[in-house]
């Protein structure tokens, strides 16, 4: 008894630290965030004398029209190879943005949860051949492929459209694979015989029964990658040069030298402008996002 009580105060003992080590954690990000709030609402030279704390004044004499100047001054100039020049505001960059981020969000949780599907059914040498190339993809990194991809994106006709930039992503490797396959595997086959004895085909089985019970874990990685790819600015950057994102157009503003839009407080400002939408979703959807990427079996 003594034994066991000891191991259950060693073991609470040890959830307190982590919780205060994950709250420490947690806080950092808060702190973060909250001082890129309130730097947002600085003028140029309050930020250089005040670089931490509050804004001078009262709530009501910060620098609230920081934002309404960012919303109509935040465009992208872009020169194609021709030397046209194309202008493009936050409007056009939303739109891409949505483009990108809902599309690339839906290939990248639908790809891998189809041949998860394939590979987890039919216990083959095809269905070992994927794991196996899944396993050995994640272990071996790929790197100094954009070059030669470059080249032949550009002699496909796919460079810089959202079609080629989907066929990119259209990709069943990766981590999600393997929360797919386990979800499949860990799922009672009750549902998918019942199913076959009344007369189901396979692709009735896949699209009536078995994405409908996953459509938990579909959702919550759908999101986990939306998010990922509202914040990239990479990929549009590299594959989609007259295609801006709001990411693409954060990256080009800190860059800029625009007297009116260079200074700390504005750049914050366009940051926290982006932010808040997926801050939102985020939110609103945290339980999803957080802890649904399993799900049971059949309740007995």
């Amino acid at each position: 008894m003594k034994k066991n009580a000891s191991l259950k105060d060693k073991k609470s003992v040890f959830i307190i630290l982590i919780g205060i080590l994950l709250a420490i954690y947690a806080l950092t990000f808060i702190a973060l965030f909250a001082w890129g709030v309130f730097t947002s609402l600085k003028d140029r030279s309050d930020f250089y004398v005040n670089k931490v704390w509050l804004p001078n004044g009262w709530p009501w004499e910060w620098e609230w029209g920081n934002y309404p100047y960012v919303l109509e001054n935040f465009f992208v100039l872009l020169v194609d190879e021709q030397g046209n020049k194309y202008k493009y505001g936050i409007d056009f960059q939303v739109m891409y943005t949505l483009i990108y981020a809902i599309g690339g969000a839906f290939l990248q949780a639908i790809v891998p949860c189809l041949v998860a599907y394939v590979a987890q059914k039919w216990d083959n040498l095809f269905s070992k051949i994927l794991y196996t190339a899944v396993i050995v993809t994640m272990i071996i990194p790929i790197i100094g492929s954009n070059a030669s991809m470059m080249v032949l994106m550009k002699q496909l006709g796919l460079y810089d459209n959202f079609f080629g930039v989907y066929l990119m992503q259209s990709s069943f490797t990766g981590f999600y694979f393997l929360t797919y396959y386990g979800v499949f595997k860990g799922m009672a086959k009750e549902y998918s015989e019942a199913a076959v004895i009344d007369g189901a085909n396979e692709y009735r089985v896949l699209f009536s029964i078995m994405l409908p019970l996953i459509k938990s874990t579909f959702a919550t990685i759908f999101l986990i990658k939306f998010i990922e790819l509202w914040n990239d600015y990479q990929t549009p950057l590299l594959w989609l040069p007259m295609h801006p994102t709001l990411a693409f157009g954060v990256y080009n503003m800190s860059l800029s030298t625009e007297q009116g839009l260079s200074s700390t407080p504005m750049r914050l400002a366009c940051c926290m402008i982006t932010a808040l939408p997926i801050l939102a979703l985020f939110i609103a959807f945290r339980n999803q996002i957080m802890g649904n990427l399993t799900m049971g079996g059949v309740k007995e």
